[in-house]
């Protein structure tokens, strides 16, 4: 990875009561501010050092510069492979002790930890082991890696116009569907009439969430493909006057998108919102009533066994389980941040 380091003289005659010159150690910490913005992740830049964290850097640069137990004269380096190794060491360390005040108190180590186990742990008895997940969790972050490669900044900056309130209605729905979707973890060798409301129910809630985050997936894909203008996409809410079965076909038109709403397979016949359930309890069937009457598509390919519904409803849980764009990229960065701090030396 290539140093971003600005080429600043090191000479000046004021000295801090450190034994540091202060225009020195103010050249050095902007650099090191321009190393952590480019290097070490654009979300982490330490724009302003408080007064602790200056004296914090400023002990750090004594310590590291000392030799035979007497300081160095900063003004000595002045080589820009050896003032690169300085900011290097003393961005690694600030962006380690950043990140942690700013995660809770969680370490790099202990944050990457968890958000594996989010994304990639599941437990043994959880049915999502029963599901594609794996398959749609690879096509989700490849999706991520490309963003993170190719349109990050325009991508958060979509994503930072879905309205806060838009952003607290999901995260409401997903606590309250968490508690409803205990029903998925058992295993039925009877599919009663009460079992299939219960799952029409949880099918419904799902299509609803689903809604939503098709319109995040569909801004996002319209910026990966370069689709965008300021009368466009860009703005998550230019997304409320597109239909959701078109912005559907349009999220099939990706290949990696095309994985994420496979199972949403109503969608192929329902251009409204709504989708309408009928059960065939006599041959244990559902039947989804198409409202697009310009499909006209034929009553034997709206129909899903019982069987086929529940795991239906599964693989749609599977999918939204892992749809969380912001949270994706904010890992695969973190990751990329902490490959290059191990291979620091």
């Amino acid at each position: 990875m290539k140093s971003l380091i600005h080429k600043k003289k090191l000479n000046t005659n004021e000295n801090s009561k450190d034994g540091i010159n202060k225009k020195v150690l103010g050249n050095l910490v902007t650099n090191i501010n321009d190393f952590i913005s480019y290097q070490l992740g654009r979300n982490y830049k330490l724009v302003k050092l408080n007064r602790n964290q200056y004296r914090e850097l400023s002990e750090n640069i004594k310590q590291n510069l000392s030799k035979n137990n007497s300081l160095i004269n900063i003004e000595k380096i002045s080589n820009e492979k050896d003032l690169s190794k300085l900011i290097e060491g003393f961005s690694v360390g600030l962006f380690l002790k950043y990140f942690e005040t700013n995660n809770n108190g969680l370490s790099l180590n202990e944050f990457l930890e968890k958000e594996h186990q989010k994304y990639f742990e599941i437990s043994k008895n959880s049915f999502l082991n029963d599901t594609k997940i794996e398959f749609y969790r690879e096509s989700f972050f490849k999706i991520i890696k490309r963003i993170v490669q190719e349109k990050r900044s325009e991508v958060l900056a979509y994503l930072s116009t879905i309205p806060s309130e838009e952003i607290t209605n999901i995260n409401q729905f997903i606590v309250s569907f968490n508690i409803k979707s205990k029903i998925l973890e058992k295993n039925y060798t009877l599919i009663s009439p009460a079992l299939i409301n219960k799952y029409i129910e949880i099918h419904e809630d799902l299509n609803k969430l689903f809604e939503k985050q098709i319109r995040i997936a569909y801004g996002i894909l319209k910026i990966l493909n370069k689709e965008t203008n300021k009368n466009d996409s860009n703005n998550f809410k230019d997304t409320e006057r597109i239909d959701t079965y078109t912005m559907y076909k349009y999220l099939k038109s990706n290949t990696d998108f095309k994985n994420l709403v496979e199972p949403f397979t109503t969608l192929k016949f329902n251009a409204e919102k709504h989708i309408k359930y009928r059960k065939k309890p006599s041959k244990k069937e559902i039947v989804f009533d198409a409202n697009d009457d310009k499909n006209k598509i034929e009553e034997k390919d709206r129909t899903m066994s019982y069987i086929d519904f529940l795991q239906n409803t599964k693989e749609i849980f599977a999918v939204l389980y892992i749809l969380r764009f912001r949270d994706g990229i904010r890992l695969v960065e973190i990751q990329k941040i902490n490959e290059y701090i191990k291979n620091f030396k």
